[in-house]
């Protein structure tokens, strides 16, 4: 799917709808506010169906672009002679959403947009990130270096930009200082600036080669699934059927160290990704060169309309697992994500490649976690697929009562043995 961005305005901005070309599809009229910066007064024709309230705020309206489109503006204007005269420009949804966002048109920053550019571009975020806040990172995979401090932070170097998703920001430098420091956009900027000076003429343009991707290749299996049936099911309350399950299909073993192995298979039947777990640790890591948007799919329900997607592995097992607890219906399947950055871009490729989902969900229920990244995930993944995926229906969200939904399992059960014991 093409990258989106988008835009709230006003519904003050609204002038009303203009027929298309085909006389049957309808356009917005959009006359951009004051804080469309240098854009301001311009007039915007959208495609309607482009065009969603703002589930954030009353009385605005999204505008959802392709990036990689080009959009035409105009402006109305008087000229010496009292004639009206209309003024065209070219620019990009990029640039319209910067010029909203103050990024180069902010008048009491003294930097050209081209030099703000080449900070965001050439500062180094690994350097930049370890050298101010003394956190350690280690590489995971080709590309990324996860931080040892805070294990939801992640720095993709191939897209020189970070990823925290428990606080859910992400970004170049900039966005660090103006997202988790929060500073000012002049701050931040008077910062990097004072950064890049000091910088050795070799590090001002920022280079990265990744390592050759090596071939994926799951960890050697062990002649036993003792301790990570005990692990799973005892200590973290899983459905002993459904881990049984797992194991006959491959997608669940344990290896030569102990750990849990959960392989993912992909639409074409191929493992390409697999994540290990620690039977006695708190340990946990994804195999090298794993396909991190492959996701861990139990069809739990043949057929079914309802899709539930989870930020881990073991809490899409613990999901079906509490329904079956609470003697709920199993009318949903179940796909889990590497991390609750990955369920969005997880379930765009799953969607379209595996039948077993585009044939038949309607519903999609985001189970994430209980923090402040989880309770987010809903709002950003509506807002993103919502006036795409036109055949689903139906978006809500289940928050388990505790961190996440494994945690809700262990209390569920534990809650049980102690009534039972009071029973007896």
């Amino acid at each position: 799917m093409k990258d989106i961005i988008t835009i709230s305005v006003g519904n003050d901005r609204i002038r009303g709808r203009v027929k298309q070309a085909n006389g049957i599809e309808y356009s917005k009229r959009v006359v951009l506010p004051k804080e469309a910066g240098i854009y301001a007064s311009h007039i915007l024709l959208i495609p309607e169906c482009f065009c969603k309230p703002d589930p954030k705020q009353e009385g605005y309206t999204l505008l959802y672009f392709y990036a990689d489109r080009e959009l035409a503006l105009s402006k109305c204007v008087t000229n010496k002679k009292g004639g009206i005269e209309y003024f065209k420009v070219t620019t990009t949804p990029q640039k319209l959403a910067d010029a909203f966002d103050g990024v180069y048109v902010n008048k009491n920053i003294n930097y050209s947009d081209e030099y703000v550019k080449n900070l965001k571009e050439n500062i180094n975020v690994l350097d930049f990130i370890q050298e101010r806040t003394g956190y350690s990172f280690r590489r995971q995979g080709s590309n990324y270096y996860r931080c040892e401090q805070h294990d939801s932070f992640v720095i993709d170097m191939n897209k020189n930009c970070f990823y925290w998703n428990s606080e859910g920001k992400s970004g170049d430098a900039i966005k660090f200082l103006t997202g988790i420091e929060k500073l000012s956009f002049r701050k931040a900027i008077e910062e990097l600036d004072k950064y890049y000076r000091n910088l050795p003429e070799e590090k001002r343009e920022f280079k990265y080669e990744a390592e050759e991707r090596k071939p994926f290749v799951l960890p050697e299996k062990a002649n036993t699934n003792y301790k990570i049936k005990d692990y799973l099911i005892n200590q973290r309350g899983c459905d002993e059927e459904l881990i049984n399950k797992l194991i006959s299909q491959g997608l669940l073993y344990q290896d030569k160290n102990g750990m849990a192995v959960f392989a993912c298979r992909n639409w074409k039947g191929e493992i390409d990704a697999a994540f290990t777990r620690s039977t006695y640790s708190s340990f946990k890591n994804t195999q090298e060169s794993s396909n991190p948007f492959t996701g861990y799919f139990l069809e739990v329900c043949p057929g079914a309309t309802k899709l539930v997607l989870t930020e881990s592995y073991i809490d899409a097992i613990s999901y079906y697992s509490m329904a079956k607890e609470l003697n709920k219906p199993i009318d949903f399947n179940v796909l889990g994500s590497d991390s609750c950055n990955c369920i969005s871009e997880t379930f765009r490729i799953n969607y379209l490649t595996r039948p077993e989902i585009h044939d038949y969900i309607d519903t999609v229920i985001i189970a994430s976690d209980n923090d402040k990244a989880g309770r987010q995930v809903y709002d950003k993944f509506v807002e993103k697929y919502q006036p795409f995926f036109t055949r689903i229906k139906n978006y809500t969200s289940d928050i388990p009562e505790s961190k996440d939904w494994n945690q809700d399992l262990i209390n569920y059960k534990d809650n049980r043995k102690e009534k039972d014991k009071t029973i007896y």
